[in-house]
């Protein structure tokens, strides 16, 4: 009798003795500001990489533009095998990645990027598109008529450019290919949400050939940079001259980039910084390329991501797991950082949460708000709100 009623005891403490968790959801709640020392000790703390799980699968549009006698492009019975081959290479790349060949022994980590293409279907069938005109829209880059970056044609042809990327594999003008006035060079220009893929048929490449230049592009879309200079913001990618290939002579003679926003022979790298800015761009309700990823961005997954170190997140992002800070554990949750429908954070004993956001919320709509064990802390910046 004695040990069924201790038995009993320890059960119902088990329940009513634990340690109550606070809920906090409310938008006026106040919470501390973190000490000077443990601030600088944050401002030093780099930034944490955060490639998600689930890899994003980007909606895509091609269209092939012909004259009337369909000698300068790719026609139909041939556009559908060009953009299997070109999609086919271009995601094996974004999976497979390279590892980086600049700086000289550098230890940069290769990650699956987890970003995808897609054809997109509607009940109209696949979203390949061919045009045919006795004038044509060439794409000129070196002449005089150089419209790069003119715009009449993504407007005129883009279909649904807030939720597709469109791909627009122009001509070159065949008498300035003929008289040298241009030439059927990997080339391209990222417009929006939509992407300018000149001379793969009058260039006699194979399609292949073009899947480091069109995730290129498809970088600029997502918001990456040209890599060799300082002015892209990722501390992976180092300054360098940018040559095509390594020459016997200077500056190229010697190992050059293989990155891929860079221009080189390759363009096959893609470093964690870069991987980085790319689902941020995705996941980021303010940046319009975010409209063009097949799966619902704010949908939770299972699992649970347990943070037990220091860890900064400053990227914009949206977190799709529940989070756990345990002892000794802190999260530093900076800018525009958003949760996905239900996710929360739970805060154990000796966990800390700080908070540098404008708004912890976001855009998905309601989250699981903060659970807070009476021992954990949660440290906040003045201009913080907590929105569920």
């Amino acid at each position: 009798m004695v040990r069924y009623f201790s038995l009993t005891f320890i059960i119902v403490c088990l329940y009513s003795c634990s340690p109550r968790y606070t809920h906090i959801v409310d938008e006026d709640f106040v919470y501390d500001e973190p000490s000077d020392d443990l601030m600088k000790q944050l401002e030093s703390l780099p930034a944490t990489t955060m490639i998600p799980d689930r890899i994003k699968t980007i909606r895509m549009a091609f269209h092939f533009f012909n004259n009337e006698e369909g000698t300068i492009n790719f026609k139909e019975d041939k556009g559908q095998e060009v953009v299997s081959i070109l999609l086919d290479v271009a995601n094996k790349r974004m999976h497979a990645n390279d590892k980086m060949k600049l700086p000289l022994g550098n230890d940069t980590p290769v990650y699956d990027t987890h970003i995808r293409y897609k054809l997109y279907r509607s009940e109209e069938g696949r979203a390949i598109f061919y045009h045919s005109d006795p004038s044509p829209p060439y794409f000129y880059k070196k002449s005089k008529k150089s419209n790069i970056y003119d715009r009449d044609v993504v407007n005129e042809y883009a279909f649904k450019p807030d939720s597709i990327l469109n791909v627009l594999i122009l001509p070159f003008d065949p008498e300035y290919l003929q008289n040298g006035k241009e030439r059927a060079e990997l080339t391209g220009v990222a417009l929006g949400t939509s992407i300018k893929l000149p001379g793969l048929f009058q260039s006699g490449r194979p399609v292949w050939d073009y899947a480091g230049n069109f995730n290129h592009e498809v970088g600029h879309v997502l918001g990456l940079r040209h890599a060799w200079s300082k002015y892209d913001h990722c501390n992976d990618t180092p300054i360098h001259d940018n040559c095509w290939k390594e020459t016997q002579h200077p500056p190229c003679d010697h190992t050059t980039s293989n990155n891929l926003m860079d221009y080189n022979a390759h363009q096959s790298a893609i470093t964690p910084c870069q991987i980085e800015k790319m689902h941020a761009t995705l996941s980021n309700p303010n940046q319009r390329a975010s409209g063009l990823v097949i799966e619902n961005r704010c949908s939770k997954q299972q699992g649970i991501s347990e943070i037990s170190s220091w860890i900064k997140w400053i990227q914009p992002v949206v977190i799709d797991k529940d989070i756990v800070i345990k002892t000794d554990g802190l999260l530093l949750l900076g800018d525009e950082v958003s949760f996905a429908s239900g996710v929360s954070i739970k805060i154990e004993k000796g966990g800390t949460l700080v908070i540098k956001s404008t708004t912890l919320g976001g855009s998905c709509g309601p989250w699981g708000g903060i659970y807070k064990h009476p021992k954990g802390l949660v440290f906040g910046l003045s201009s913080s709100l907590i929105k569920i």
